[in-house]
């Protein structure tokens, strides 16, 4: 699971090629690895929020957070 920070105002969603991704604001830490590499891969509106700082990639993979 990747963690994202949102610092957008309101809940979004985004679509990915396997289905919509729901964002609200503050950290969202159930984005599914597979739906967020390619939100990030090949949606230019998470790719101009990256960019932005409005959405912050906090970990991928778990990675933080294991055991």
């Amino acid at each position: 699971m990747a963690v994202v920070e949102s610092r957008l105002g309101r809940a979004t969603a985004f679509n990915s090629f396997f289905g919509p991704v729901n964002f609200e604001p503050g950290i969202n830490t159930h984005i599914h690895d597979r739906l967020w590499k390619n939100l990030k891969t090949n949606n230019p509106d998470v790719q101009s929020l990256l960019k932005k700082g409005m959405l912050v990639e906090v970990s991928e993979t778990g990675s933080q957070f294991k055991d």
